[in-house]
């Protein structure tokens, strides 16, 4: 059943909005008349968003965040909670992709994912949600995993895994907010195929990956996985047709939002308590 939620004037948080997914959930946010708060790596195409944004009439203000840097992520929320007063909406959405078996992939990489599409996410979450739970409202957590979160294959072991990482760790947030019996309400947002330059991560790793990546540490199946994947997201679908679907979802009040109906049947599968909306009871410890 569709629920309204009231966007007006609310406040949204959104990282990695410079570009993909998450500039078409920022654009979406502005649409809707929220406020909003953009925060990517990236700088110029950041304040370039921000720029066209306020043209539009949103209130927005661009924080250059690196979710790698717990540090950075505390200056966002300070820097949101001082300027709004409180915060209704998060998506905790940049992400990189690293593709390659998991012992061809080198231990850097491992560690560069696992910074960004894990932990960047928990340190959303620790930042922000206490305040959010004072604020004593309905606000929302959008964690963007993907469909590989989902499910499993060859040539992608690290993005396969963390983002199977954000489905369990969202998983995880729903209970314990329920058991709170919060306000907050959670979402893991499982897109399938959208045009978005995650290909092109590498533009913003580390320097010592780039070099890694550069003098040909890549084996001939990277490669061409590398191909396939860029001919795939070429035909997929827009990133506003993706931030459609994500409000969309949203308002019916759905956990696991995915892009592709198709795919839907895999949540199936997954917690039948999140899906009946049931909160498990605490098993007694024996002292």
């Amino acid at each position: 059943m569709t629920t309204p939620i009231s966007y007006s004037n609310k406040v949204a948080v959104i990282t990695g909005s410079a570009s993909g997914i998450g500039r078409g959930i920022a654009e979406r946010c502005a649409k809707e008349g929220m406020k909003v708060i953009l925060a990517d790596i990236e700088k110029k195409p950041l304040l370039d968003l921000e720029i066209l944004l306020r043209n539009k009439g949103c209130e927005v203000i661009s924080v250059v965040t690196d979710v790698c840097k717990e540090d950075d992520i505390k200056k966002l929320a300070d820097m949101t909670f001082n300027k709004f007063g409180r915060v209704h909406f998060l998506f905790n959405n940049a992400g990189v992709g690293v593709g390659g078996a998991a012992w061809e992939t080198s231990i850097e990489q491992w560690n560069w994912i696992i910074d960004v599409n894990l932990k960047g996410i928990i340190y959303g979450i620790k930042y922000f949600i206490p305040r959010m739970l004072n604020q004593d409202e309905e606000c929302f957590v959008v964690n963007t995993a993907s469909l590989a979160g989902l499910t499993t294959g060859a040539g992608l072991a690290p993005y396969i895994v963390t983002k199977h990482a954000v489905v369990s760790l969202t998983e995880t947030l729903f209970h314990d907010l329920a058991i709170k019996k919060s306000k907050i309400k959670t979402a893991v947002f499982c897109p399938v195929i959208v045009n978005t330059r995650i290909m092109e991560s590498l533009r913003n790793a580390p320097e010592s990956i780039k070099q890694e990546i550069g003098k040909g540490h890549r084996t001939d199946e990277q490669l061409q996985m590398e191909a396939h994947m860029r001919q795939v997201l070429a035909r997929g679908m827009t990133i506003e047709q993706s931030s459609n679907c994500l409000f969309k979802e949203l308002e019916m009040g759905k956990f696991y939002i995915l892009t592709h109906p198709a795919c839907k049947s895999m949540v199936e599968t997954r917690f039948k308590d999140i899906l009946n909306d049931h909160v498990p009871s605490i098993p007694s410890i024996p002292e």
